[in-house]
């Protein structure tokens, strides 16, 4: 009994200093950008692939 009385205790304090952090409010003015694609990413998923099968197939 006394065990569960300290880990209700520490688990307590632990989790009081998360139940006061709150995210600060959202601005509703905010102006809204439209995401810019990376350039060159479907490149190096692709590159990243053939090299990922060579050595998959050097370990067989």
């Amino acid at each position: 009994m006394k065990n569960l009385k300290t880990l209700l205790l520490i688990t307590a304090m632990l989790f009081a200093g998360s139940l006061y952090a709150q995210p600060p409010a959202f601005e509703e003015d905010v102006d809204d950008v439209v995401m810019a694609p990376i350039p060159g990413i479907a490149i190096a998923a692709a590159v990243a692939l053939v090299i990922g099968f060579k050595v998959a197939q050097r370990e067989d």
